[in-house]
């Protein structure tokens, strides 16, 4: 975590890996299971912009 990274003009900061499961959250005790994605990456915006499909990133720091 704390990794930047670059994709044309924007500048992301790596924050999170995963997802916290809250238990037992609404949605589990409406539907009887995890209905949201256990795996990605969250990322803090430090300079936006556009990112399209397939474009190049590069690791900053």
């Amino acid at each position: 975590m704390g990794t930047v990274f670059r994709c044309n003009d924007v500048l992301l900061e790596m924050t999170q890996f995963g997802k916290e499961r809250h238990s037992p959250c609404q949605i589990y005790q409406k539907m009887g299971e995890y209905i949201m994605p256990t795996q990605g990456v969250f990322a803090k915006v430090l300079t936006g912009g556009m990112i399209a499909a397939g474009e190049e990133r590069s690791i900053e720091k």
